[in-house]
């Protein structure tokens, strides 16, 4: 029997090829903070515009699903809350099931509503260029994988978790360049004592003047595990807001919080849809522009961006032979289409050799504009191929000018 359906979990190298039902509920079992997406992929469709996708949000109380059936007029999206886990988690399986088997009765098991292509990857909301991003961490590192009943809400932003401590929540402020800041909603671990006198001032006039020590308890991306348990002081900056991280005798921490950090650097460790546009490294010796709105995640060595009925995918290669780039780009353009005059363009400054060529392509139905663009220097080089929905100028403009945005920096 030929192969229906490719199930990938993100940040599991594995993929899994036709599972039942039983393995598709299994799976479905396993999403948590660390793994949220789980992207089921119609194998043979006409492009990679046919898949269903399930989200558990970061507060766990519910499922973000959602299906494209071959392009962006095409895409729906539903909720399901979670308020009886059981009941959500059979919905959910029982809907991606059906769907990939071709069975009647996943359409009409949710009230599907047209996906909002601006909506953020992170945060559900809609994408508008910002000069602050959020980061909301669910819950302290140590308490991602413990089970409801050991966490204990004192308040809104105060936990007690069973065997591990006590948790404040806090804002971790990090300036990045070009007038860009995040702002990371983290825990920071306190003593019993802070925990209880923070819950007797957190709704009082007295909740100004609060000031906790503790230690840092998420683990972010691009500081990773280095700042992760580093001695920190928090403060209350406005009234209406929770406490700020404000200080910290940790180096790599103190850094964090005082330095201007480069923006292109610190947003490519994030996949998620962000509200601005940023340099994405590739590889270290590529880079290339990442259009706001656009998600990346990398498969089998190539990178891909994809929102806003706009599909990227990026590969580089590099020549053994150590070929002059007019000949390496010879060799990687074996076998490509022939087009019509007017439909290429090459350019060559010093030993670079930039070279693309674009049509329009009818899949089920459907009319799509290709790109394919070639950036080559003597022993690399660097494909970037643009799908989109809209085959109009603009859109073609867009590709150029992310085609352009590409830099080698071997």
């Amino acid at each position: 029997m030929a192969q229906r359906i490719l199930v990938r979990v993100d940040g599991l190298d594995q993929a899994w090829t036709d599972p039942s039902d039983e393995q598709l509920f299994d799976l479905i079992s396993e999403l948590n903070l660390r793994h949220q997406y789980m992207i089921v992929d119609r194998v043979g469709a006409p492009n990679d515009q046919y898949y269903i996708q399930l989200r558990i949000s970061d507060e766990l109380d519910y499922y973000d699903i959602e299906y494209r059936d071959g392009g962006p007029e095409s895409h729906f999206t539903a909720v399901v809350n979670r308020d009886n886990e059981f009941a959500a988690h059979e919905l959910v399986s029982r809907v991606i099931a059906q769907w990939a088997a071709g069975r009647d009765g996943w359409r009409e098991a949710l009230p599907w509503r047209p996906w909002a292509p601006e909506r953020c990857g992170c945060c559900g909301h809609a994408v508008t260029t910002s000069g602050q991003i959020d980061f909301r961490l669910y819950r302290p590192e140590a308490a991602i994988d413990m089970p409801q009943d050991a966490v204990h809400g004192v308040k809104p932003g105060l936990l007690r978790v069973d065997g591990v401590g006590a948790f404040v929540r806090c804002l971790l402020p990090i300036a990045l360049t070009e007038d860009v800041t995040m702002v990371f909603g983290a825990w920071m671990k306190v003593s019993d004592a802070d925990l209880d006198h923070a819950a007797s001032v957190w709704d009082a006039d007295a909740y100004e003047d609060l000031v906790l020590h503790g230690t840092f308890a998420n683990v972010i991306k691009p500081w990773g595990e280095e700042i992760f348990d580093a001695p920190l002081t928090a403060v209350v900056r406005n009234a209406a807001e929770i406490p700020y991280i404000d200080a910290s005798d940790h180096p790599l921490l103190h850094r964090v919080l005082t330095e201007t950090w480069n923006r292109d650097y610190v947003l490519s460790f994030f996949g998620v849809a962000l509200p601005v546009t940023f340099r994405e490294s590739i590889g270290g010796n590529w880079s290339v522009e990442r259009t706001a709105g656009m998600t990346a995640r990398v498969e089998s060595g190539t990178l891909t961006f994809t929102g806003n009925g706009r599909t990227v995918h990026i590969d580089q290669f590099s020549d053994r032979r150590d070929r002059p780039a007019e000949d390496f780009l010879n060799a990687l353009l074996d076998g490509a289409p022939e087009v019509p005059v007017g439909q290429s363009s090459r350019q060559e400054t010093g030993v670079e050799v930039r070279y693309c060529f674009w049509l329009v392509n009818t899949v089920d139905g459907k009319r799509q504009s290709e790109v394919y663009c070639f950036v080559a220097w003597p022993g690399a080089a660097l494909r970037v191929v643009f799908i989109h929905d809209d085959p109009s100028e603009s859109e073609h403009a867009w590709a150029m000018h992310v085609f352009n945005s590409v830099q080698y920096h071997g």
